[in-house]
Parts: structure tokens; sequence; C-alpha cells
């Protein structure tokens, strides 16, 4: 079955705001034995509501059943990319962020962003990963008659207790200087 997409224009910079504990897979290092070209990528679970709007926007929403769940959980595969297939940078890569702490980080790069993967894989006290809540802006790149969603901007929110979380030291607040916070 295709999309139909049917004004491109509103497809762009669509927000998705505070998915709590919605990442089931991720490979933000692009590191992998399936994976030819360092795709990067979040798996993210997705509120109905915010599914039917996507889908509706023409976004490649999937549905799976999971054994434990009544209705199927919407999904939404999301991709990152910081170098063409020819190694070449992005005009304009994406703006991602984490935050520990009420602490926004400096944008992540293509280095710095595997830092994140050990949140994905680490357990927190709820028995999902570390990354807690996320928000971000997504645009659509069209091929072949389908749509594949990209981060222009993310913010990963870390769980203060997981543990690597006190240890990153690049942690800035953008705001200490105008609010007085430490």
């Amino acid at each position: 079955m295709e999309n139909k997409v049917t004004n491109k224009n509103t497809m762009y910079g669509v927000r998705i705001d505070h998915i709590a504990n919605a990442i089931k897979i991720a490979n933000f290092s692009g590191i992998g034995t399936n994976n030819a070209f360092g795709n990067r990528y979040v798996l993210l679970d997705l509120f109905p509501a915010d599914a039917e709007r996507l889908k509706e926007l023409g976004y490649n929403v999937k549905y799976y059943a999971k054994p434990d769940s009544e209705s199927p959980i919407p999904q939404l595969e999301v991709k990152m990319k910081f170098r063409r297939i020819n190694g070449e940078p992005v005009k304009y890569p994406p703006l991602i962020y984490s935050v520990i702490k009420g602490k926004v980080s400096e944008p992540l790069d293509e280095t710095t962003i595997a830092e994140l993967d050990k949140y994905v894989r680490s357990s927190s006290s709820n028995g999902k990963g570390s990354i807690c809540d996320c928000s971000l802006v997504i645009n659509p790149y069209f091929s072949n008659g389908h749509v594949t969603a990209y981060v222009e901007t993310a913010y990963f929110v870390i769980d203060p207790d997981a543990p690597h979380a006190s240890a990153n030291s690049r942690r800035v607040d953008p705001f200490a200087e105008m609010y007085g916070n430490e």
C-alpha cells in the first residue's frame, strides 16, 4: 500500500513531543553488521494520535502487535544523517541534544552521538533503556513513492539515575546565565 502525500509542505518541521520510554531500537553510532552505509536511526513507539497525524501526512507509520498487548503499537523509524553515501558531510546535519538532570548538552556530532547508544542499551529502574523521554522535529525525504522521516532537531532526556548519566562532563546549561542555574 502506497502512502498518499497530498501537500508536501505540511510534512516539514513536524513536531513529536514528549514520547516517554518510546525508543525500542536505536543505532546512534551507525555501526553494525547489517548496516552497510552507517545508517543511524531510532525506532519510536508512538501515541495513537501522533501516529494518525503522521500517517495522514504520508509518513511510513507501521503497526506491530506485541504478545502482551491487545492492540498493535504504532511505530516510526526516524533516521539521522551526518554524511552522504560518498562520505561528504551533509549541508544541514541534525541538531541532537541529550538532557541530563535538566542540563542540555552541546549539539552532538557524528562522533559524540554514539554516546546515546549506551543509554538505549543500559537498564534503568523501569526495566527499559535510560532514555526516558524524547522530543523531535522531523522532515521527510521522498524516494520511490515512500516517505522516510529524518531528524531535524531532537532532545533525548536521560534518566538521572542511569549508570553513565553523571560521567559525562560535556553538559552545559544554555539557561544558566539567564536564570542563575548551576
